[in-house]
């Protein structure tokens, strides 16, 4: 039976936050090791989209339909594997990482085949899912793969319930929790208003990269944390009373403006920004099947922040901490419903021709430390595959031609720099790329120049 569910107004925000040459579209790339049996693989995408029906979702007008039919339609793109050994990157000249929701469902999954390792691609539309979303729906790919070609019925997937993707939207406004907070939204929103009149510097000058041009190749560059530079950051985080996110994206500010300086593009008192994703799903999301349940907040620092790491650091903490007391995450997703009453106001705010973030910045934490499959040296095996890598895909914005996605998978941190290469040159991405880790693997500060 087919289930019609309406946009939400975040939806719609990335719906229209979505062209050819910056496809809002998410994705996750395992590289695994072993002997991949095609047709397992594809009934697992069938019977785990069963339970995550966004996944096989059909967009027509203001409405999402959820046909069961859409979901065993699924299948793997097979290409032609490059030859690379990391799967962070779609084939040279293929667009599938387009998702056109006009002419089709809002996910698509590609597989290359090398000679000693296979690539597998999850692609999907940031408007059917957030990033935790579209891990939920891998790491139950992963169960049930292995379930199809042992021939076990252990370990199951974790029970979800359809009927609760009708409320994927809610804020719990009218609980005592967020009611007794409430005055602190309009602070918020006028507190907002700093945002709009600061100047945010790309992370280089942008060209024009031509109005005709529709598609292009976004390339990535992949770094880990060894296990124990998770450790030494675990001591720094330790000994500041902060959390590894707030490093990281200290570490992520900070090898930013060391690279502008040493570039020589570093301007007086001038703003960088990160736009980070956060989740709002709660325990009462824990059989909500993969949405969209995120927000987004921004983060701003200039001058003399960098002068002071240790100092950005409790800033940091600070700023989340507050973000979190005050539910201020859900500060955007109330001003996307109120833009949301107006005609055509989120698609014209989508649209605007302006730098929004230096960069995009998500970490989605450990998101199969807790799945049930045997492991060999931490890593996930899955019937007779092992998992050898585990890489994600972050959107790159229209001005915003740089992005940064981690987790965390068999204790090493995984970096992921995506870049478009219209805008940024290999040379810079690398430098940009090396800039961070340094900054997360040696003292506070250093900036390599």
């Amino acid at each position: 039976m087919t289930t019609r569910l309406r946009v939400t107004s975040i939806e719609r925000y990335h719906l229209c936050d979505d062209t050819p040459q910056n496809p809002n579209v998410i994705g996750c790339d395992l590289t695994v090791r072993g002997p991949l049996h095609l047709i397992n693989a594809t009934a697992a995408l069938r019977e785990a989209a069963g339970r995550h029906p966004m996944i096989a979702a059909r967009l027509q007008g203001r409405y999402w339909y959820l046909d069961p039919a859409d979901a065993q339609t699924l299948e793997w793109v097979v290409v032609a594997d490059s030859g690379s050994e990391a799967g962070g990157s779609d084939p040279p000249g293929c667009d599938l990482r387009v998702i056109d929701l006009t002419q089709q469902l809002s996910s698509r999954f590609v597989l290359r085949k090398g000679k000693e390792v296979t690539h597998l691609s999850f692609r999907l539309h940031h408007a059917a899912a957030d990033g935790g979303g579209g891990l939920q729906f891998v790491a139950d790919w992963l169960l049930t793969y292995h379930r199809l070609s042992t021939a076990s019925e252990l370990p199951r997937s974790r029970e979800t319930n359809i009927s609760l993707l009708a409320n994927r939207n809610h804020l719990k406004l009218l609980t005592r929790e967020f009611l007794g907070k409430l005055w602190v939204q309009p602070i918020a929103i006028l507190g907002a208003g700093k945002f709009l009149l600061r100047q945010v510097q790309a992370v280089v000058p942008l060209r024009d990269a031509g109005q005709a041009l529709q598609v292009h190749d976004f390339q990535c560059l992949e770094s880990s944390l060894s296990t124990e530079q998770v450790a030494n950051l675990k001591r720094q985080a330790t000994a500041c009373n902060a959390t590894i996110n707030e490093l990281i994206l200290r570490g992520v500010f900070l090898g930013i403006h060391h690279f502008r300086k040493s570039q020589g593009l570093h301007q007086p008192r001038e703003w960088l920004r990160l736009m980070v994703p956060i989740s709002i799903r709660d325990f009462s999301d824990r059989r909500l099947p993969a949405a969209n349940r995120a927000s987004i907040v921004q983060l701003d620092r200039t001058d003399r922040d960098f002068e002071d790491p240790q100092g950005m650091t409790w800033g940091l903490n600070y700023e989340l901490g507050n973000i979190k007391k005050w539910n201020l995450e859900k500060t955007f997703l109330l001003l996307m419903r109120c833009f949301a009453l107006v005609p055509g106001l989120v698609k014209r705010i989508a649209a605007k021709d302006v730098c929004r973030a230096t960069t995009v910045v998500t970490n989605l934490g450990s998101p199969f430390e807790r799945l049930k499959l045997d492991r060999h040296d931490g890593k996930l095996k899955s019937g007779d595959l092992l998992v050898e890598n585990v890489g994600l895909m972050v959107p790159l914005r229209k001005n915003t031609p740089l992005g940064f996605a981690t987790l965390r998978y068999a204790g090493e941190q995984k970096i992921c720099v995506h870049y478009d290469p219209l805008q940024i040159t290999a040379q810079q991405a690398q430098q940009i790329h090396q800039a961070v880790v340094r900054q997360l693997t040696e003292s506070p500060g250093t900036d390599g120049e």
